[in-house]
């Protein structure tokens, strides 16, 4: 580090020294070049591929799971601690539903974590909202709702964040 040689100074003169780390990824693929089309449809194809034969909607039940017991228990003493759990499970529900063909999932999930973190505290919680979304991400994973949906689901998703959302 330059901080140990003699007057803290690099031998340009300058008191830092920025070193890059090897980007040991980009050797491995070939440089700087960028990814051609083929490669990334080729990219695209596998992980639609992969999209396809994965059965999210167990995971995402799971999850749901979760969510209505942190749900029950954010109903009782333990609140603070069940918004947390709350905002944990929606958030990675956000994050996984677009992955796997479910952007509805996503788009619910992302309402109720901006509706969470909205919160000046746990007491502000309303908890009807919050089981409006379990509700919703309900219907979209028992009926295995892939895409962006139709008309009615647009409406719903457009609903929750009029709800979920508006200034309180």
């Amino acid at each position: 580090m330059s901080g140990d040689r003699p007057g803290g100074r690099t031998p340009g003169g300058k008191t830092h020294e920025v070193i890059q780390p090897r980007n040991k990824l980009r050797e491995m693929v070939g440089g700087k070049k960028p990814l051609g089309g083929d490669v990334l449809r080729k990219a695209e194809t596998a992980a639609k591929k992969v999209q396809d034969k994965t059965d999210y909607t167990g995971h995402a039940q799971t999850n749901l799971t979760r969510l209505m017991v942190a749900y029950d228990r954010a109903q009782g003493a333990e609140r603070a601690e069940a918004l947390h759990d709350m905002f944990e499970i929606a958030h990675d529900m956000r994050g996984e539903g677009g992955s796997f063909g479910f952007p509805l999932v996503t788009q619910i999930g992302d309402i109720l974590c901006k509706h969470l973190t909205a919160l000046k505290s746990p007491e502000a919680l309303e908890l009807p909202i919050v089981k409006l979304h379990i509700d919703a991400l309900k219907v979209v994973i028992n009926q295995r709702l892939r895409g962006e949906g139709d008309d009615t689901a647009k409406q719903v998703v457009d609903g929750l964040a009029r709800i979920a959302l508006k200034p309180r």
